[in-house]
């Protein structure tokens, strides 16, 4: 995300808004506590990442710009209201990978929390 943002915004922006960041990279899946995990989501951007929530009425994925609005994740295409993603094929792979989780309810970017 990093080297992303570095190409979109001058320097002394990345610095300021990154430089204040405690970032860890990792690649793949996350452990961060027994019942929170990260996931790469690629696709809005090289570096897109959802966090997965065990809760006791079932998983919750705070999924960010993976899915921007409930429509993009029902009808499974690369989302395209608010903003453009890098990669609309790999948006949709990042999606399938959410719904295989079986998520009970799904908090997407520019939208209210939704239960597919």
């Amino acid at each position: 995300e990093v080297e992303y943002c570095n190409q979109l915004y001058w320097p002394e922006w990345t610095d300021a808004y990154m430089g204040i960041l405690d970032l860890k990279s990792f690649s793949g899946e996350k452990k961060i506590t027994n019942n929170i995990r990260l996931i790469e989501t690629l696709g809005h951007t090289p570096g897109s990442i959802s966090a997965i929530v065990e809760t006791e009425k079932g998983l919750v994925a705070l999924v960010g710009d993976a899915v921007i609005v409930k429509e993009d994740y029902l009808e499974m295409r690369p989302p395209t209201v608010v903003t453009k993603n890098i990669a609309a094929e790999q948006s949709v792979e990042s999606m399938k990978k959410i719904r295989m989780l079986n998520p009970e309810t799904i908090i997407p970017g520019h939208d209210a929390p939704f239960s597919p």
